[in-house]
């Protein structure tokens, strides 16, 4: 494909472009302290800290409890749009 060429992509099943808010703050989790969160060493815990950290954002911004995400994704976006307390979501 060219360079200058616009393309409209429509697979976001299958995948979608991360935001560039959430790319910066996942960032250093991708390059600098990446581990496995259910470890019990250092960078583990300090994993499973963000993961926690990132857990409760989640949940204020849909306005539930924080825990694991168990719902699609789809369910999330709508829950999230149609709060009164949170931005709506932005279109691609």
């Amino acid at each position: 494909m060219m360079a200058s060429e616009k393309i409209t992509y429509l697979d976001n099943n299958a995948t979608t472009a991360i935001d560039p808010a959430v790319l910066e703050a996942m960032r250093p989790y991708l390059e600098k302290y990446f581990a496995n969160p259910s470890s019990g060493y250092r960078f583990g815990m300090q994993a499973r800290r963000a993961v926690d950290r990132a857990r409760e954002r989640m949940a204020a911004m849909i306005d539930c409890e924080p825990g694991p995400v168990t719902s699609r994704t789809s369910t999330i976006r709508v829950r999230f749009a149609e709060s009164s307390t949170s931005p709506r979501l932005g279109s691609r």
